[in-house]
């Protein structure tokens, strides 16, 4: 599963 990506990615979202 790519929930490392997932999470780095609403990280990412969040931040911008």
């Amino acid at each position: 599963t790519m929930n490392t990506t997932i999470s780095y990615f609403l990280l990412l979202r969040t931040i911008a």
